[in-house]
């Protein structure tokens, strides 16, 4: 059964935009130039599939539903924050807020929303998929190709809301 796709609202995401909008702490001192937050758990690009369709008679490729559905709403959470094409080398800076499991003790769970550091999520989906996947969605409405991004910094974190949050800056 198909899910019906909603867009996702844009009040998600902010656009910042030359002497004004929130600080973005991508670097010290500095306004990242598109700040999105993603709500939801973070999610990984998965493999593309390819299946035989014996009515075609040849093998067809589709990227699965979950990586495809996860594109769209980082789309649409940028489009609806209004960022535009940016030319030349790029920063992007992504950090994955993961859920804290219920299934921990309550002294473990206090130290992940801490941020002590021997409570860093080391769950799948793995932080390069992320990245990949935040890059894909982002080709052709934050940049024209993923290949201007010059610098990329990215983390893990617990966080009793799961997000994304996106800087993308000039390099």
């Amino acid at each position: 059964p198909r899910r019906a796709w909603t867009r996702p609202q844009p009040t998600a995401c902010a656009r910042v935009r030359e002497g004004g909008g929130s600080p973005s702490p991508s670097r010290a001192g500095e306004e990242a130039m598109i700040h999105l937050v993603i709500p939801g758990p973070p999610v990984g690009k998965a493999r593309a599939r390819i299946v035989y369709r014996e009515r075609l008679g040849k093998y067809v490729g589709f990227t699965p539903e979950k990586t495809r559905t996860a594109e769209e709403e980082i789309g649409w959470i940028a489009k609806g924050a209004g960022c535009e094409m940016m030319e030349g080398p790029l920063r992007l800076t992504v950090r994955a807020y993961y859920p804290i499991p219920r299934s921990w003790p309550k002294w473990r769970q206090k130290e992940a929303e801490a941020d002590k550091p021997s409570q860093r999520p080391t769950v799948k989906p793995d932080l390069d998929n992320v990245v990949k996947l935040v890059k894909d969605a982002l080709t052709g409405i934050a940049w024209k190709d993923d290949a201007q991004i010059v610098d990329l910094i990215a983390h893990k974190y617990y966080g009793t809301t799961p997000r994304m949050i996106i800087d993308v800056d000039k390099s």
